[in-house]
């Protein structure tokens, strides 16, 4: 147990299994920032009142389910790095105060999930939407003045 533990650097350790993720937050109460870049997460059930910043990049076997769940069950994420996770196609992206989301390269995500992120999302302030499979620059023109959405990027 590491009770006052708060940041956890986990990236680059595919063999790092569900259960050992899902003990960490059982265990380590006090995280509020935890990098899981190009872990082999699916399903990991992720509770944790007290994390505000979860990068899961390029993780590419996470599932919807697994980030509507986390989505639920983190009342105070704020931000979340999703892109390049190519197996989600329609999570639930519904959150009161998460003001950052990164989706690019999220080639499987369905416009009707990012829909349902500018209306359940409404602390959005920063959006990336490059290389999806639809039109984005519609989620960049009818979003809120407050919120920036990049759709493409600069090389």
């Amino acid at each position: 147990d590491h009770p006052d533990l708060e940041i956890a650097w986990l990236m680059h350790c595919p063999q790092l299994t569900e259960q050992a993720i899902a003990s960490m937050f059982r265990t380590c109460t006090s995280l509020t920032a935890v990098n899981l870049v190009q872990s082999s997460v699916e399903s990991t059930m992720i509770a944790s009142v007290s994390l505000r910043t979860l990068e899961f990049t390029t993780s590419q076997k996470l599932r919807d389910a697994a980030v509507t769940q986390l989505l639920e069950q983190c009342p105070n994420l704020t931000f979340l790095d999703l892109a390049h996770c190519c197996q989600l196609s329609e999570p639930k992206l519904s959150h009161p105060v998460l003001e950052t989301i990164l989706l690019s390269f999220c080639i499987n995500l369905r416009e009707s999930a990012v829909a349902g992120l500018f209306e359940n999302c409404p602390s959005l302030r920063y959006v990336e939407l490059a290389v999806l499979q639809f039109d984005m620059t519609k989620f960049q023109r009818s979003c809120r003045p407050e919120c920036t959405v990049v759709v493409n990027f600069d090389f």
